[in-house]
């Protein structure tokens, strides 16, 4: 009986995720709850050719509401250049700035295909007067090999998604 629902659960579209972090030359610099801290627009995926619209505004948005949840005054600021993100913040008097990047995002519209749906991400988190690199994490997540089901890529920035984003926030 355990090994039928293991193997039902499995099909059922269980995911896989992976997160690796890396410390820049302002590691340890990382931002009390007061501090003021801006989110920038990811840009769109592309993938094979095809553009996929409104993904880094999706991702972003979803980025946005876990950081809020440590820091409720973040704000999202709509520029998708790095070096025009940092201007922007430095003018506001910002200290720290998250820039996101889509680095694969892809969704299988069947699950006959026996593609999966996955996506791989980096956050950056910038000490924004020395535009030093604080922290980066690369997450990825995608479905398991033999699922049933068929996961949207923003469907894989689950609860793992949310503890990686969490972990940039965090000292070394």
């Amino acid at each position: 009986m355990f090994t039928v629902f293991c193997v039902l659960a499995a099909l059922a579209g269980c995911s896989y995720s992976n997160l690796t972090s890396q410390l820049g030359p302002a590691a340890g610099r990382v931002p009390n709850r007061s501090d003021a801290l801006y989110v920038m627009l990811a840009a769109d995926a592309s993938e094979s050719g095809s553009l996929h619209t409104e993904s880094g505004k999706l991702f972003s948005d979803v980025t946005l509401g876990v950081i809020r949840r440590k820091f409720s005054s973040a704000q999202l600021i709509e520029t998708k250049e790095e070096s025009q993100a940092i201007k922007l913040c430095a003018s506001k008097g910002v200290q720290y700035l998250v820039s996101p990047k889509i680095i694969r995002w892809g969704n299988v519209e069947t699950v006959e295909s026996r593609f999966r749906d996955y996506v791989a991400v980096e956050l950056r988190l910038i000490l924004v007067p020395t535009k030093q690199l604080i922290k980066s994490i690369q997450y990825e997540g995608r479905n398991n090999s033999i699922t049933l089901s068929s996961n949207i890529p923003e469907a894989l920035l689950d609860e793992n998604y949310e503890d990686a984003v969490l972990s940039l926030f965090e000292n070394p």
